[in-house]
């Protein structure tokens, strides 16, 4: 009969609400969102607080789904977290070959880059990683002109 899921309708309506709060920050919804929710953090990281509004609630439900279609898209590798944010540009999971601390969740791709020739540093990458994620993290083109990394 062709209906739909109204659930998974509202939710992915909630989760294109989302993208324009991260596309669009210099908007007045994104603005008094971000001074009231997460201040100085992400719209992506930013926690439940007590008592949120119904707002808030619902942008918060959608973005699960935004989170799973977001790819980093590599600038200036400042931002990219190598082990927590999706930055290949195909689906592929990252595994070290060398035991991380715990400090590796902060590590960020710009640690994988030598950054007087710009390209990427293969000795640590072949350190790091194994065949195939060297092969595909070969294939990420390194901004030239110092773009700062973004969300696609």
């Amino acid at each position: 009969m062709g209906f739909r899921s109204f659930k998974s309708f509202n939710l992915a309506l909630l989760a294109k609400q989302g993208w324009n709060i991260l596309t669009k920050p210099e908007s007045l919804p994104a603005q008094i969102l971000k001074q009231k929710y997460y201040g100085q953090g992400s719209f992506l990281a930013a926690k439940m607080e007590h008592r949120p509004s119904l707002v808030w609630r619902s942008l918060k439900a959608g973005i699960g789904i935004l989170k799973e279609g977001l790819l980093w898209k590599v600038g200036n590798e400042a931002k990219i977290k190598i082990w927590e944010d999706r930055w290949l540009p195909r689906p592929h999971f990252l595994y070290s070959n060398s035991d991380r601390n715990e400090n590796s969740a902060e590590t960020r791709v710009d640690e994988l880059i030598d950054l007087v020739l710009r390209k990427w540093d293969e000795n640590i990458l072949h350190n790091l990683f194994s065949q195939d994620s060297v092969d595909i993290i070969k294939t990420i083109p390194i901004s030239l002109g110092g773009r700062e990394d973004r969300l696609g």
